[in-house]
């Protein structure tokens, strides 16, 4: 993943309140499998 885009989540992730960031993770990685080719395992 580029480094820019976890800078931009982690500031998002620790302004928002630790139950919206706990599903914001969730979406996250659900955005990142979508978006990973088939077969292949998001790191």
């Amino acid at each position: 993943m580029h480094l820019k885009h976890l800078r931009e989540k982690r500031i998002h992730d620790l302004r928002a309140p630790r139950s919206r960031a706990r599903e914001q993770v969730e979406a996250n990685k659900n955005i990142v499998l979508s978006l990973a080719p088939s077969g292949q395992s998001a790191a």
